[in-house]
Parts: C-alpha cells; structure tokens; sequence
C-alpha cells in the first residue's frame, strides 16, 4: 500500500514527479495568518501552496498541520516570515532558508525527555 497523497503524484517520461503541479489553493486567511492542512497533499504541492500564500498573497504567518513527516518541506524560502508545522517534519525540513522564523510542534501525549549534553542531564518537558 503506498504513502498517503502517493496515489496523487503523476510522472512524465523523463520520471519527474509532478511536473505541472499547481499550488491547491486550500488555505484559510484570517487576521494575516494562513492555515492549511497538509494531510492529503504531496511534499511539492506543501511547497506550492507554501510558496504562493508567502510570494503572491503576501502573508506573512502561516501555520500548516498534519506535515505527516514528509521530507524537504518548507525549502527555500526567502523571505521574512514565520511558518508553524504542527506535526513532525522528515528530512531536510526547512533547509536553504533565509528569512523565516520556524517552529515545528509535534503534539504529543506523554511527556518528553531530552538529553542536554553540556549539562549531562535528562530535561523532562511536560505536555
């Protein structure tokens, strides 16, 4: 059974995926902070939709959900802005930036604990 959203992605002969995808336009504006739900969508068009509420629409907030791990979202932005991503983020999530401010919130329902090396302790980060 393939990934969610792998079903949706097309090749074309040289094997690009996606090679005419378009941003899906499925983002809520209010008060300057766009929101979309990533679910559903492919790691090209997260970076479209991505890509057109910051460069078209001018906003300068946005929150995505359900970034679902994918790898390489968030990529090459430019611009000063802050994206939140509720939900964990793969590989090279957020890399060649310059500009924006990220936050990456995994929602969890224990708590977390985090080694800090210089202080050679367990930091317990509660819910």
């Amino acid at each position: 059974m393939g990934a969610v959203g792998e079903k949706a992605i097309t090749y074309d002969a040289r094997g690009l995926a996606e090679p005419v995808a378009d941003a899906p336009r499925i983002a809520e504006i209010e008060d300057g902070v766009a929101r979309f739900d990533a679910k559903d969508l492919t790691t090209r068009t997260i970076n479209l939709e991505l890509r057109r509420l910051l460069y078209e629409e001018g906003v300068k907030e946005v929150v995505v959900d359900n970034p679902q791990s994918r790898h390489s979202i968030g990529v090459g932005i430019l611009t000063r802005c802050k994206i939140t991503f509720n939900g964990s983020l793969g590989y090279f999530g957020c890399g060649l930036i310059d500009g924006p401010e990220i936050a990456i919130r995994q929602i969890v329902d224990h708590e977390i604990e985090t080694y800090d090396p210089y202080e050679r302790e367990v930091l317990v980060w509660p819910r």
